[in-house]
């Protein structure tokens, strides 16, 4: 007569779960990474001597983001743009370098990772998100000279897409 062993069944789920979650966003973030730096050129100098990161231009963007642990790149949206407005992206984004802030998505896709079968992952990772950008936010007004009805009218045109994985867009 067979038993089933319930303890090796239910590690096998929780393995193929967190397997499947962490192969699903890796393979989105290269696929988003492909299709980005394919579709890019580097920004002109002026805006480079802005940024400690690389800076390129893509038109597989709709709005500004950082992406990278160990060589970040700065990804602007191709549309013309006031240079006040590309200087606050910019120090929004630079904000996110110093901050870590790609690391911590990393993090937050290994918490998501362990925890695959606790819907309250997905919140509390989308909540850690959120506070990311909202310091960033302060950080940019407080340190750049830009009007807060425009860098929210910046951020709205932002918020109009889908977060891309890995990043801080």
């Amino acid at each position: 007569h067979w038993h089933p062993d319930w303890v090796l069944i239910v590690t096998l789920v929780y393995i193929a779960g967190a397997t499947l979650v962490l192969g699903f966003e890796l393979w989105r973030h290269w696929r988003f990474r492909r299709t980005v730096l394919r579709w890019s050129h580097p920004a002109d100098a002026t805006l480079n001597a802005l940024s400690n990161a690389r800076i390129v231009i893509s038109r597989a963007v709709q709005a500004p983001l950082l992406m990278g642990v160990r060589q970040p790149v700065i990804v602007l949206p191709e549309r013309a743009m006031p240079l006040g407005d590309l200087r606050a992206m910019i120090a929004h984004e630079e904000c996110h370098r110093a901050n870590h802030d790609v690391l911590i998505q990393y993090v937050a896709l290994l918490a998501r990772m362990l925890h695959w079968f606790n819907p309250l992952m997905l919140l509390i990772a989308s909540e850690l998100t959120l506070k990311c950008e909202q310091l960033c936010d302060e950080m940019t007004l407080t340190n750049c000279a830009i009007t807060r009805r425009t860098y929210v009218g910046t951020i709205l045109a932002a918020a109009t897409t889908r977060r891309a994985p890995l990043t801080t867009g």
